[in-house]
Parts: C-alpha cells; structure tokens; sequence
C-alpha cells in the first residue's frame, strides 16, 4: 500500500507561516501530513517533533461530497480514482492532485475555461485541471496520453494529463522566490510566476488539513 508524505513545511511556499500551529517552549512545532490509501485516518502527536496527521483517500472522498454535490457518487469515484492512478504514476501527492482540480474547475469536468492567448492564437484550458491543448496538446499526443482535443473532457485522461505536465514542470529550475520544485512547479502551472495560485493551492490543502487537526 502505498504512503505519500507531505512535509506541508517546505513543500509548497518555501515557508511554515501558514501552517505552523503553534510552539512550545521557544520550539516550533510543525506537522507532517502523510495521505494515505489505508483507513482509518489517525491524529498522532509526538513530543517534541510535533503532529502527524494522515489525510486519507476516504477524508479526500468526504470533501468531493460536500464541494462536489453536484457530482453523482459514480463521477466522485471516477475523479478519485484517477487521482490514485496519477499518483501512482508521477509520484505526485494525491492531495495536490486534488486541489489543482478544485481550484482550476471546482470538479467541473465538462467546463471551458476563459480565452487567453498562447503564442499568439487564441485558446481556452478544458476541464478538470485546465489543461491548455494549445500548450500541451503535441506532447500530450505524442505521450499517448491524448489523442484528439476533446480527449481532455474525460476526467480521467485529463487528471492524468495533469499529472504529466506537473511533472514536466519539476524538472525545470526554480522560479524565482520558490525554494523547491514543487511549489515552482504550482507557479508554473498556471503560467508565468504565479503566487496567488500556490497560494490557492495552499489554501485548499489547508483546509482538509485542518479539518483533521480539529476532529
């Protein structure tokens, strides 16, 4: 079974600011968030390392029910599965995977998103992670993960798409004013250098994460 750690930390802003919860005689105390596959999900604290908290796949199927209602309960499985299976294959938290979903389409996959404009034509990111086909659509063909245009409506060809370029993206350098790849790679995501967006991103993982802390 298999166990993807987030250090929240350094992962995502270079910073703790947002996600330290407290201290305790002059030490900080931080979390680690580790999302799982097996349940159930525990709240465990250690002195003076400070506390653990597993984000399972079940609490991830939870939040799809409440910001996802209008998902039926066959579409909800499909999104996570697909969430899963890109893990899997890109070694890519699945709690990331999830929030890029969340905030690019709020589990929308049949949407279009608005007009920007990519090498000078015009064209509009499609469905669950907002994937540009002006951008991507070659590497994408060329990688079998696509093979027409329309392909990216599919929400499991899209998350796994998804999966793909974040990946492509964390092989790059870092941008500047991010110290790890995979906030740079969140940065990149939405194109450009782009804070507001890790912020987005942050902010969504945040709040599952509370949520267990606070149970």
């Amino acid at each position: 079974m298999k166990t993807v750690v987030l250090l929240i930390i350094c992962l995502m802003v270079g910073t703790a600011s947002g996600y330290y919860i407290g201290a305790k005689q002059n030490k900080e105390v931080t979390k680690t968030v580790t999302v799982t596959k097996e349940l159930p999900a525990k709240i465990i604290y250690k002195e003076p390392k400070g506390i653990v908290v597993s984000v399972s796949i079940s609490d991830l199927e939870n939040d799809l029910s409440i910001n996802a209602s209008h998902l039926s309960s066959r579409e909800r499985k499909e999104i996570l599965e697909a969430i899963n299976a890109t893990s899997d294959v890109y070694n890519i938290s699945p709690l990331i995977l999830y929030s890029i979903i969340s905030v690019e389409s709020s589990f929308r996959s049949w949407i279009t998103h608005k007009q920007v404009i990519i090498n000078k034509k015009k064209d509009n990111a499609i469905g669950l992670t907002g994937i540009l086909y002006t951008w991507w659509g070659k590497q994408l063909t060329k990688e079998k993960i696509i093979e027409t245009k329309s392909d990216l409506y599919t929400p499991q060809i899209n998350i796994l798409a998804c999966g793909y370029i974040f990946n492509e993206m964390r092989k790059l350098s870092l941008l500047k004013g991010t110290t790890n790849k995979t906030e740079s790679a969140l940065r990149r995501y939405f194109g450009g250098n782009f804070k507001s967006y890790s912020d987005k991103i942050e902010s969504k993982i945040g709040s599952i994460v509370f949520k267990k802390v606070y149970e």
